[in-house]
């Protein structure tokens, strides 16, 4: 996988004056930067920031705070003989604080994906295909604010086999839904459906007396 650093800013800003009550200086610093990935099996951009103050008054009191935030997305893929799929993360952090002050954060969350699984045996084939996406949301002052996601499932079996006497199959449909969150009200459907054919061969025997 190759990381690929993108377009990078930095600046720093400084500054001093003195009088007879002394010295002060004040400083400040800022970097942005992004980060692409890309790859066979992944593949985003990732945004980094952060900037700072440091301050000395006349009475050599230093003064420190800062903040920094991260956000990106990225998507993971992959693919065999009988199972695909792919997962998409989306991110956001933001941190801040500094001597004498509250440290605050908070961060988002969301996610989605789709996997495919399919097969086939000599007596066994189908496809299931699984989605789902969800969010959480959180800080330090309220906790977790957000938390859901919803869910769905569906796909086809046929079974189907032979014997010297009896031959059939039988094919099964199904779909499951599922949604829920903290302080909703969980839900859930499903649907389900099967058809078949079974034939029973019977053979006459000449009875001899």
């Amino acid at each position: 996988m190759a990381k690929v650093l993108g377009d990078t800013n930095i600046s720093i800003n400084s500054e001093i004056n003195g009088n007879s009550n002394g010295i002060t200086s004040n400083n400040k610093g800022k970097i942005n930067t992004e980060v692409n990935l890309t790859g066979k099996n992944v593949e985003g951009k990732v945004k980094l920031g952060a900037e700072g103050n440091l301050g000395v008054d006349e009475k050599n009191n230093i003064s420190v705070d800062g903040k920094g935030n991260a956000n990106g997305t990225v998507t993971i893929k992959g693919e065999t003989e009988n199972v695909s799929g792919n997962v998409t993360l989306n991110g956001n952090l933001n941190v801040a604080g500094g001597k004498g002050k509250e440290t605050t954060s908070d961060v988002n969350v969301n996610a989605n994906g789709k996997v495919v699984i399919k097969g086939e045996t000599g007596h066994v084939n189908g496809n299931l295909t699984f989605t789902g996406n969800g969010e959480f949301a959180a800080n330090n002052k309220d906790g977790v604010t957000k938390a859901e996601g919803t869910g769905n499932a569906n796909g086809t079996v046929t079974i189907k086999g032979e014997t010297e006497n009896v031959s059939g199959n039988v094919t099964l449909n199904g779909n499951l839904n599922v949604a829920g969150g903290k302080g909703k009200e969980t839900t859930s459907d499903v649907n389900a459906n099967a058809n078949g054919k079974v034939v029973i061969k019977r053979r006459n025997r000449a009875c001899k007396w």
